[in-house]
């Protein structure tokens, strides 16, 4: 770009602009060349709206991908198979214990393992495809648990999705991951409520990654999750508090058996 001006104009330009360089010695225009700075600058401004498109274009990829991946839901479709809604039966639940209450134990594990799964494998495969950004493991684990809980396919009345935020766990931090494992056993056979578990690991989880000193945009994700997973949790919340809430393991049918 070219300014023609008086030459008088030309020289205070460009002293306010910091350069001495004016060029023609004619009296009555003379320029000064202010191309280069602005084309800098407007490349400059031109590759950070790329870089924010193409992130944001990453988020809506990570989203999609991981939402798809936690709507399979291997409860529901097991019980479609033998002829019943698993949401009809039980506590009502597409999830791991109510098909431990339906099919037994060997169901209710590999449900849970299926569940794990699914958002352990969002979250590897979106950091896989969309590397260098540290949101996009959070964001994918995050779809993961809403696919479960929101499947559209099953009238978004999915699980509660306590089982695929392990596995998102698992994949975001392993040995978190297994140490929460750990405390969920712990606290699971010393109280007999899976529930307790549920509580406990959603709140240790955020409150940790605040100790780590983490972006706030990830705590903030972690937060909503947990808040969602608790809410879908408040009719155990009643049933505990009546003591109603399914337990583990039965101990008043051993208590009657050795009567």
């Amino acid at each position: 770009m070219l300014l023609y001006r008086d030459g008088a104009l030309a020289q205070l330009g460009a002293r306010i602009a910091g350069s001495d360089e004016v060029t023609g010695s004619s009296p009555v225009r003379s320029t000064i060349r202010i191309g280069k700075p602005l084309g800098a600058f407007s490349f400059m401004v031109y590759k950070r709206n790329i870089n924010i498109y193409n992130r944001f274009m990453n988020y809506i990829y990570t989203s999609l991908i991981s939402y798809l991946l936690g709507t399979f839901n291997i409860a529901y479709i097991i019980a479609k198979a033998h002829g019943f809604d698993i949401r009809e039966r039980g506590s009502k639940n597409a999830g791991a214990s109510n098909m431990k209450v339906n099919f037994g134990w060997g169901a209710g594990v590999l449900t849970a393992l299926c569940d794990m799964a699914k958002s352990f494998i969002a979250v590897k495969l979106c950091s896989y495809l969309f590397p260098g950004d540290e949101l996009i493991p959070f964001v994918a684990g995050a779809m993961a648990i809403i696919g479960h809980i929101f499947p559209f396919y099953m009238g978004f009345r999915g699980g509660k999705g306590f089982a695929s935020y392990i596995g998102m766990v698992l994949a975001l931090d392993f040995k978190l991951g297994l140490a929460i494992a750990v405390l969920i056993i712990i606290v699971a056979l010393a109280t007999n409520y899976i529930v307790l578990s549920t509580f406990m690991t959603i709140t240790v989880v955020p409150l940790y990654y605040i100790y780590k000193g983490a972006r706030i945009e990830i705590v903030l994700i972690l937060v909503a999750i947990a808040a969602l997973i608790f809410y879908k949790h408040r009719m155990n919340i009643k049933r505990l508090l009546h003591h109603e809430e399914m337990v583990i393991f039965d101990r008043s049918k051993k208590k009657k058996t050795e009567e």
